[in-house]
């Protein structure tokens, strides 16, 4: 149940990578830039955008996997940015884990699924569990996800898809965690098996009082499954909102754009946006709106200044000068 006390709050965030072009000259790539957003506990926040747009990167920054380049990133109260041991980086670990993209990917084809899902306990100073005791926790972890406990003797290659995801979430809730990044958990299934996956997410969020981040480029599964919603464009936010005003009262170019390409059945037909030219690199963006070289709206003042994200309506954020009524 989702509640207004905070969770995850993210303030002036920025993650930047030194790269170097083929000739060798050095440039910075600003993964995410200046990205502020709160999270509640019980919700299940979605980020949507193309492919190279920062979402994963931004997961990965409440992970703790290497440092922000600036910002301050709080967890239940907790400066994730401020551990100095390793004691601390693994007890902030079993408050927050992953879901990875490719189940096949992220499990070790070595281990039986009973070693897989020991590893957590393991890791986690918990090494006074008895044989017995262990056993019994993976068979909770097994039946929670709804698999049968004689699965724990299998090898991953020896189960499907659908089957290999489970254990990855099964693997991600052995610690009971307060909040779970969902890194594009579906995307490498059958449709049918993916819904059978987000079902099983709606029900673990349920009985445990869970709180997503959910990452996606499919806006039908952000939509069944999201609270509310981020559109993020080459490192920026540029629309937040709840998910119904999201889809039924867009306000960004980008955002409109997205929506209109996603597949519907639905019989009143949305007129395609279709976008000119290809994304940016990030390495380069364009000044001002970052969005401006591809917005069929383009104004004069798009090419100079950066627009802010600034709430126009109830919990309804836009970072665009067509939206803002002052210019």
């Amino acid at each position: 149940m989702m509640t207004k006390e905070p969770i995850i709050e993210m303030a002036h965030v920025k993650k930047y990578f030194d790269i170097r072009d083929s000739k060798g000259k050095k440039g910075t790539l600003k993964a995410v830039d200046d990205i502020s957003i709160t999270i509640h506990k019980g919700e299940t926040f979605g980020i949507v955008g193309e492919s190279g747009c920062g979402k994963s990167t931004l997961g990965k920054t409440l992970l703790n996997l290497g440092a922000i380049t600036d910002g301050t990133i709080l967890i239940d109260g907790q400066n994730v940015t401020a551990f100095k041991t390793q004691k601390e980086k693994i007890a902030f670990c079993s408050k927050v884990q992953l879901v990875f993209q490719d189940p096949s990917a992220c499990l070790n084809p070595r281990n039986k699924i009973k070693d897989i899902l020991a590893e957590p306990f393991k890791i986690h100073h918990k090494k006074e569990m008895s044989k017995k005791a262990m056993e019994a926790e993976i068979d909770r972890l097994l039946t929670m996800v709804g698999l049968a406990p004689e699965y724990k003797q299998r090898y991953p290659h020896e189960m499907s898809g659908g089957q290999k995801q489970r254990i990855g979430i099964a693997r991600a809730l052995a610690l009971n965690p307060d909040v779970i990044i969902c890194d594009e958990p579906v995307s490498a299934l059958d449709v049918s098996i993916q819904a059978q996956v987000i079902n099983l997410l709606v029900d673990l969020q349920e009985k445990m009082n869970l709180t997503y981040l959910f990452i996606s480029h499919d806006l039908g599964v952000v939509y069944h499954l999201c609270d509310r919603i981020a559109v993020m464009y080459l490192g920026n936010i540029v629309e937040l909102a709840d998910k119904e005003a999201l889809y039924h009262d867009t306000l960004h170019p980008y955002t409109k754009a997205l929506i209109s390409a996603a597949p519907t059945i639905a019989e009143e037909k949305t007129e395609r946006i279709v976008l000119t030219g290809d994304v940016p690199s990030p390495a380069n963006p364009p000044k001002g709106c970052k969005f401006h070289t591809r917005c069929p709206f383009a104004m004069e003042i798009c090419q100079r200044k950066v627009p802010e994200l600034m709430e126009v309506s109830d919990n309804h954020l836009v970072a665009c000068h067509l939206c803002n009524k002052e210019e």
